[in-house]
């Protein structure tokens, strides 16, 4: 199955291919509705003239037929001959008859009715005073179809019915030739200029007089037009029959007669019929026409704008996915349509990823900054292993960790910091810089931890009176000469000091604010003189143990304790390994949501 790929071939296969099929579709809808309105009302037309033709043929017969019909009625009756006497001349008084004649057939003596009071004239003729009237049996009256009678000397039609006794013997007949000059005036209108033409027919198909003119011989069943009009006219009083063709070559309409098996059938070209419809037919379909073609011109035109800005803005996206952020749509002055918001959208878009850009090389800058200021290695401290590492969840983050050697007479001794600031991102990462260089700044000078983390603590409440954001840091002072160890912890989770001759975790406790809380605060340090060989200083940020799977269970303290339990004899560096490799089986899927510090520093032999 062919598919659409582009837009132009979905617009003309679902717009402009629906919209021409759908317009084409109404004017056909329309052109037939028409034709069969026009042709009804044809139809209603030209019945009614038929039928107003044939009632007026039909009153010409029935006033002959009915005193027929009484003719047979008198028969019998007391004055039955006087009666039948005065209908005989009442017909001929008719101006449509032209002659009354009755025959009366030979009989024996003893068949005729008592009645009777003359004996019947062996010869057809005028029927007299005289003549014998009997009890006539009911007899059917029939017409016979026209013809020249010599004795009148004029073309008529005869209504005749047999004289029957009542014993069914036919005893005779009446005739009453009726004139049909005077029958058919005014039914059958002269041909006209439209070729309409106009018929009576009987039921045989043969043609009684035609508007034309002609009848002698003629049959109304040439053509297949004339024939099914003919059948039609045997089965119904009325009704039209369409000819072949579309519009039909020819329309016929019929409608029989009450009083005679005629028909009056006329025959009108279709075309002239159908006139009306078929300019309409001509100015639509070219009007019409004319109105689809520019309608799908007006669209092909709309939407070929639209396609073609559109395909302009795609080109634009795929130049900027390729790193060009210079590129720029151009739209028309004062557009406030879709398209225009659209380019307006994309062109902000532009600009935004420029200074997302800019903003994404700062950050990138600011993490290679930050990631300079941490160590690299750890130093070399006689007596002591140590290692570090940081992994942060954005470019830039808020933990901090520091090696940090003394001068003067404590060279062999070192400082450990491990801090965290709240929250994480380049906010944090300035403010882990900034401690970073007060804490750096302040060791350089002389003083006790105590001093030290007080007047860092004073320095940093200056910078951040005005903001909520804080620090908070675990900070030891490792001598392995002399198995001694001090700390403060500012808010900072205790560090944890492990001695795996007894198997036993001990918490470096200790109490004091997050840096840059309380400028007032006067921190107290910890300290202890018995470290011994193997004993494991485990400093980290809360990043470690608040990390969660994707069951949303953290790993917990325990767990850390367990890692550090099992791993022991690792060196620091491959302790720092081990934490974060089962930090991250144990995370598995699950995104990174905090910043993660850990560092080890395992006492050895001075």
């Amino acid at each position: 199955m062919l598919r659409p790929k582009t837009l132009q071939q979905r617009l003309f296969l679902f717009m402009l291919l629906p919209v021409s099929l759908l317009l084409l579709g109404v004017g056909a809808f329309g052109f037939m509705t028409m034709r069969t309105m026009i042709l009804s009302q044809w139809e209603d037309a030209t019945i009614g003239r038929l039928e107003r033709a044939a009632h007026r043929v039909d009153m010409k017969l029935r006033q002959p037929k009915d005193l027929i019909q009484m003719y047979h009625r008198a028969a019998g009756s007391p004055h039955g001959r006087a009666v039948q006497d005065w209908i005989v001349q009442q017909l001929r008084s008719l101006e449509s008859v032209a002659d009354v004649r009755t025959t009366w057939e030979g009989a024996p003596a003893d068949a005729l009715p008592a009645l009777v009071c003359d004996p019947p004239s062996p010869a057809a003729g005028h029927h007299a005073a005289g003549e014998h009237s009997a009890v006539f049996a009911p007899c059917k009256l029939e017409i016979t179809t026209p013809r020249y009678d010599a004795s009148t000397e004029c073309d008529a039609v005869i209504v005749h019915s047999e004289l029957k006794a009542p014993d069914g013997a036919v005893i005779g007949k009446i005739e009453v030739l009726i004139r049909l000059d005077y029958l058919l005036a005014g039914a059958i209108p002269p041909r006209d200029d439209e070729g309409f033409t106009v018929y009576l027919v009987d039921d045989c198909g043969e043609v009684i007089l035609s508007s034309t003119g002609e009848r002698s011989g003629q049959t109304f069943d040439g053509s297949s037009l004339e024939s099914a009009t003919l059948e039609a006219s045997r089965t119904s009083y009325y009704g039209t029959v369409m000819g072949k063709g579309r519009p039909p070559r020819e329309v016929s309409g019929f409608y029989r007669l009450h009083e005679a098996p005629w028909s009056f059938v006329v025959v009108a070209p279709g075309r002239v019929i159908l006139g009306t419809l078929l300019t309409f037919r001509d100015y639509y379909f070219a009007v019409g026409g004319g109105m689809i073609v520019l309608i799908v011109l007006l669209i092909r035109t709309t939407a070929g704008r639209t396609v073609s800005t559109i395909q302009e803005v795609s080109h634009a996206a795929d130049r900027v996915a390729g790193g060009d952020l210079e590129v720029m749509v151009h739209s028309a002055e004062g557009g406030r349509d879709e398209l225009s918001r659209l380019i307006t959208s994309f062109n902000s878009m532009v600009v935004q990823l420029q200074e997302r850009l800019r903003l994404k090389e700062d950050v990138d800058l600011a993490q290679e900054v930050q990631q300079s200021l941490l160590p690299h290695h750890a130093p070399t401290v006689a007596g002591l292993d140590i290692a570090g590492r940081s992994e942060y969840c954005d470019e830039t983050g808020g933990d901090y960790f520091d090696f940090i050697r003394p001068t003067g007479r404590d060279a062999q001794s070192i400082y450990i910091a491990v801090g965290d600031v709240v929250g994480h991102g380049l906010g944090a990462a300035l403010l882990m810089t900034t401690v970073r260089a007060l804490l750096r700044g302040r060791l350089a000078m002389p003083g006790n931890l105590t001093e030290v983390v007080t007047d860092v603590n004073r320095l940093l409440c200056q910078d951040m009176d005005r903001t909520v954001t804080f620090m908070t840091l675990f900070i030891a002072r490792i001598d392995p000469a002399r198995r001694e160890i001090r700390w403060i912890r500012a808010g900072h989770d205790p560090g944890l000091l492990y001695d795996p001759l007894t198997d036993a975790f001990l918490d470096l406790q200790g109490g004091g604010p997050a840096l840059g809380i309380d400028s007032a605060f006067v921190y107290e340090e910890g300290s202890r003189t018995d470290l011994s060989e193997n004993q494991i200083l485990v400093l980290a940020t809360d990043g470690i143990w608040e990390t969660e799977n994707a069951s949303m269970e953290q790993f917990g303290k325990d767990r850390l304790r367990d890692v550090v339990r099992r791993h022991w004899r690792l060196p620091a560096s491959g302790l720092v390994e081990a934490i974060l490799g089962e930090l991250d089986e144990f995370r598995g899927g699950a995104a990174r949501s905090d910043d993660a510090t850990i560092v080890a520093a395992r006492v050895g032999r001075t």
